[in-house]
């Protein structure tokens, strides 16, 4: 295991996955146009900071419903194990999460 580590690139490879699955969490709130919510801390270890709690919880819901979880409220973490498959079901999951809440939203407003 210890040789595997010195030769894996640990380090580089959680900075580097760690901002592709934040890129793609900012591709998904601009192109849904959903505000209230941004993407914080460093890229290992990010998470998003809602201005209404009852709206995160809403997009967490929508969120799994769709195949991904994300931590309420902490920190979600790369790991070696996200692969750009990952990064993209990631994407996809958090744009339709958004995409229904901004619905659910505009339909509560009409």
């Amino acid at each position: 295991m210890l040789d595997w580590h010195e030769q894996a690139e640990i380090c580089e490879t959680l900075w580097t996955t760690g901002a592709d699955m934040r890129t793609a969490l900012d591709a998904a709130i601009t192109a849904s146009g959903t505000s209230g919510v941004a993407i914080e801390g460093i890229d290992p270890m990010w998470l998003m900071r809602w201005n209404d709690p009852a709206r995160e919880r809403r997009f967490l819901e929508l969120a799994a419903a769709n195949g991904v979880l994300f931590k309420r409220g902490a920190y979600n973490y790369a790991a070696m194990a996200h692969d750009d498959e990952t990064i993209q079901a990631i994407e996809s999951a958090a744009s339709a999460a958004l995409v229904e809440l901004a619905e659910e939203e505009g339909r509560e407003r009409a």
